[in-house]
């Protein structure tokens, strides 16, 4: 905040409610309060007067030369909240080590935070993103707690980048997140001193996304004996879904005529609909003819929807079951749908489709982790070697009968 801004806050002060006025100490300024017969509260560090709409309007029209933000009950309400919730879990939603300074802020800073929330709700910003942006600006700006936001520069924003993102070994998505973040603050909330356009992200790591085989996701649905864990399971795979996706799914989202689910509102505001399984549609009848679930389709305790953090519980324990070693998430079975999507030889503009991706270079990925293409290449050792590989294929491969993943007598329809 600028030294040409004032906040308008209503606070409980000696008992009864008070419009606080906080402003950086200006001459000026200070006349002009005693003018409205304001005092001064040292408690609050600040002038105030008797809270009501007329003196509301009345310190809004003598402080018209200047930048007002005037906070109402609800938004000061929600804000104590907050500050109460990260005392008591220690954290703002950022990592570990950054989260120490975000304990720091004074109520000016706290006042910018507020304009930005408001900001990224208007731009309809989705819940998950405005709660990251907050966590990194809050951290950012505890940590130059003695300094005023509009006078922070690009050399602090670099310090800072280095003394708590490089130092504490954050990721490289961690930090270009954190720089999106800065950015939109600096742009739309404060007028800085520095050109944001010279905050540049560093570029993405390029990794391959961990995929399961065909045969590993198989044992880890024969392994999940609980009917609801099954269905879970089965459609984060055989619907290529995002687990926000999953957990949004609504009841008159399944059309088992047309054999089609709808996901709304997936990321980046998108419908789209995607092929249902034969599979999924036995496996859902039967759980909805159990659970009856009212609004989605997977629902936890209270009827309310279900969490993120249950669906990763749940696939944790499969690995386990199954000794699967590899780093599973709820995503791994969205790689891993549009993997064999591809190794069925589905043209990758449906892929695309299915899985909602704006660009074709973002679904492309799958093709270098394709095991089937791979497979199929001839190794220049394999050629080498060729007459004395003759004989030698492996005679193991002949399984006993594979267990059905539902039993026709609990379809339960």
């Amino acid at each position: 905040m600028n030294r040409s801004s004032i906040i308008l806050e209503p606070k409980l002060h000696r008992g009864r409610m008070r419009l606080l006025m906080k402003f950086w100490y200006d001459i000026a300024l200070v006349s002009k309060v005693r003018k409205l017969g304001a005092r001064y509260s040292s408690t609050n560090s600040c002038w105030y007067i008797d809270y009501s709409e007329k003196n509301i309007q009345l310190a809004q029209t003598v402080f018209e030369a200047y930048y007002v933000t005037t906070l109402s009950l609800e938004e000061v309400k929600q804000r104590d909240d907050e500050i109460a919730r990260h005392k008591k879990h220690g954290r703002p939603p950022i990592a570990k080590g950054a989260m120490d300074y975000a304990k720091k802020l004074n109520d000016f800073k706290e006042a910018e935070i507020v304009q930005y929330e408001q900001y990224m709700v208007g731009q309809r910003y989705s819940k998950s993103t405005i709660n990251a942006y907050k966590g990194f600006v809050r951290s950012l700006l505890g940590y130059y707690h003695d300094k005023e936001t509009a006078y922070i520069s690009l050399r602090d924003i670099h310090r800072y980048n280095y003394e708590v993102i490089i130092k504490n070994r954050y990721s490289v998505s961690y930090q270009r997140q954190f720089i999106g973040a800065i950015k939109l603050f600096f742009d739309y909330i404060v007028h800085c001193t520095f050109d944001t356009s010279e905050l540049e992200r560093p570029r993405k790591d390029y990794k391959l996304p961990t995929v399961l085989s065909k045969d590993e996701v198989r044992q880890i649905l024969l392994s999940t004996t609980n009917l609801k864990h099954k269905a879970i399971i089965s459609t984060l795979y055989s619907a290529g879904l995002r687990v926000g996706e999953l957990l949004n799914l609504r009841i008159g989202h399944l059309d088992a005529d047309r054999m089609l689910i709808t996901v709304r509102m997936g990321k980046g505001r998108k419908d789209r609909y995607v092929k249902m399984s034969q599979t999924n549609l036995l496996l859902l009848r039967q759980y909805l003819n159990k659970f009856t679930p009212r609004h989605y389709v997977f629902e936890g305790p209270g009827q309310k929807k279900y969490s993120s953090s249950s669906v990763r519980q749940i696939i944790n324990r499969a690995c386990e079951r199954t000794n699967i070693k590899k780093h599973i998430t709820p995503h791994t079975f969205r790689h891993s749908y549009a993997t064999h999507l591809l190794e069925l030889g589905v043209d990758l503009r449906y892929v695309q489709a299915l899985l909602g991706h704006k660009k074709p270079e973002t679904t492309m990925i799958y093709t270098h982790i394709s095991s089937d293409k791979v497979s199929n290449l001839v190794n220049p050792l394999d050629e080498l070697f060729r007459e004395e590989l003759v004989g030698l294929a492996d005679k193991r491969n002949k399984f006993a009968q594979k267990p059905a993943l539902i039993r026709q007598n609990d379809w339960g329809y």
